[in-house]
Formats: structure tokens, sequence, C-alpha cells
């Protein structure tokens, strides 16, 4: 599984890698990222998210409608809204084979068109 398989033909995305220390999810669907360097208007249809587990090796992916940005209480850092925000499966790629990011890359957020 990549990112870009989870987008449709016409969809465009974002796809963030996070530890889950600031990734939430709540009751009602809804979910925010943690605090990342990310445009005040992204301009995308989908948020995805790659949570990493780096003890097996196995990572979780999430995948929501984006909502909007809010500030983080980092300066010049934004949280991510989602909704619609569900688990769509688990993947023993890298974050640089999950993203296509060049290898060595080390950015923890892409815009997939």
């Amino acid at each position: 599984m990549n990112a870009k398989e989870l987008l449709s033909a016409n969809e465009t995305g974002i796809v963030v890698c996070t530890d889950g220390h600031l990734f939430n999810l709540y009751d009602d669907g809804t979910g925010a990222s943690g605090n990342l360097v990310v445009k005040k208007k992204p301009g995308v249809d989908k948020v995805i998210v790659y949570k990493q587990d780096k003890r097996r090796n196995r990572h979780d992916v999430y995948v929501g409608m984006f909502d909007g940005v809010r500030p983080s209480d980092e300066k010049g850092r934004r949280m991510i809204r989602m909704t619609r925000v569900r688990f769509v499966g688990t993947t023993d790629s890298n974050w640089n084979e999950f993203a296509d990011l060049k290898s060595g890359g080390r950015n923890p957020v892409r815009y997939v068109p």
C-alpha cells in the first residue's frame, strides 16, 4: 500500500507521518494531526495519516476528508482537521516508500496531486 493508491483519480491529498503523539481521533469520526508545517489553505481533498510503529515495523494508515487547518501552539505550525476518519490498514513500507519521497527524505508532510 502507498499513499497514491488511497486517492481516486481526481482527488488530491496531503500525507502526514506521525509517531501518534499529537494525532487525535474522536468518537464522532473526526480527527486532528500533530503540529506540522503546512499551508494555510492546502487545497486538498483527503488527509492520509501514516502512523509509525518503529518497534513492529507495521505502520497504521488512516484516511479522512480534509476539513481545514487551525493554528497550533508552536509558532509557524498548524494542525490539520479531518472528518470521516477511518482506519484503512497497515503497511510495512517505510515513510519514503509510502509517500513516494526521494531516498533519505525526512519531510513528514507530502502533497499528492
